[in-house]
């Protein structure tokens, strides 16, 4: 993750519950990789992500016991700005 300018950016804004069934879906057809290709081959190398969700993510891993605190990706989140 990182911090980047843009000159120009479209933003759709959905629902919770449409984002997260996105995400199964994908999960459920294995399309993680197949997701990922398209995107880098189409010129998308980086996401725009709400800040304050990232900030409620945080403070949803800080307070959950069963996750791994030293788990890479969750330093990543913790850590990012």
């Amino acid at each position: 993750m990182a911090e980047t300018e843009v000159s120009r950016v479209t933003m759709t804004v959905t629902t919770v519950e449409v984002f997260v069934a996105v995400m199964k879906f994908i999960e459920e057809h294995q399309l993680w990789e197949d997701a990922e290709c398209h995107l880098r081959d189409n010129g998308k190398t980086h996401m725009f992500f709400d800040h304050e969700v990232l900030d409620l993510f945080r403070e949803m891993l800080r307070n959950r016991s069963d996750i791994d605190q030293e788990h890479p990706l969750v330093v990543t989140i913790l850590r990012h700005l």
